[in-house]
């Protein structure tokens, strides 16, 4: 556990890009130890959230319910279907430098595009960063291999953390009726971005499938909990 969790420690005092690690008794260690890292934070979060509610401190909202598909529904589409799509969309581009630069400029449009209800503004905002990423690409691809991987390199962290805080702000739209302006949704987006930083490690070190595997355990011990206490 504790070499677990201190290399992940190191690793997010800096993010970088990994070499793989083939070794699969170490792959399910780390998975195992930061499953249950994931699940301690949000633990504490849900108790913080407990806290808050109590004392009439947070306004209380309405979630997307999974399970008017049924249980199995549910936990075809939160453990098989969700990682799969998501790890896909946010994991994968973590090693692609080439992706990493649309992921970013569309991550972007979308959070400003989020403030304005005029949908021709919308569209122009999107038009933007689309050609603004098509420049930045082409520039970037012209560029010496050795400078390009100087470039990535250096500003891998803030990419890194920018996916995670990205995967947090999607998962609001789990929320009914929850906005920005509701300084609340930083405790829902916690626990998302937390997950985020441990599978977007496990992905850099190991492989993509192994965060889909994360992520695939994580709902598959979280839904039925939710199951049962609904």
């Amino acid at each position: 556990m504790k070499e677990t969790l201190s290399a992940f420690w190191q690793f997010l005092k800096q993010p970088r890009l990994l070499r793989f690690n083939k070794d699969r008794k170490s792959a399910m260690k780390d998975l195992v130890w930061l499953l249950l890292l994931d699940f301690l934070f949000a633990g504490i979060l849900v108790s913080i959230y407990l806290l808050l509610e109590k004392y009439h401190l947070i306004r209380i909202y309405e979630t997307f319910d999974l399970f008017k598909y049924g249980f199995v529904g549910a936990m075809i589409l939160c453990c098989v279907v969700a990682p799969l799509i998501e790890e896909s969309m946010f994991r994968y581009q973590l090693r692609k430098w080439k992706l990493a630069i649309f992921f970013i400029m569309i991550s972007l449009a979308a959070i400003m595009a989020y403030f304005f209800k005029n949908e021709n503004i919308k569209f122009v905002i999107y038009v933007v960063f689309f050609v603004l990423a098509i420049t930045i690409y082409a520039t970037v691809s012209s560029m010496r291999k050795k400078r390009l991987y100087t470039l990535w390199r250096k500003y891998y962290g803030f990419h890194f953390y920018f996916t995670a805080l990205v995967f947090g702000i999607i998962h609001l739209g789990n929320i009914k009726g929850l906005t920005l302006t509701d300084p609340s949704f930083v405790i829902y987006m916690l626990s998302q971005s937390f997950g985020a930083l441990t599978m977007g490690y496990i992905r850099l070190k190991y492989g993509l499938w192994y965060s889909i595997l994360l992520h695939g355990f994580f709902n598959a011990i979280l839904f039925p909990l939710a199951w049962f206490w609904r």
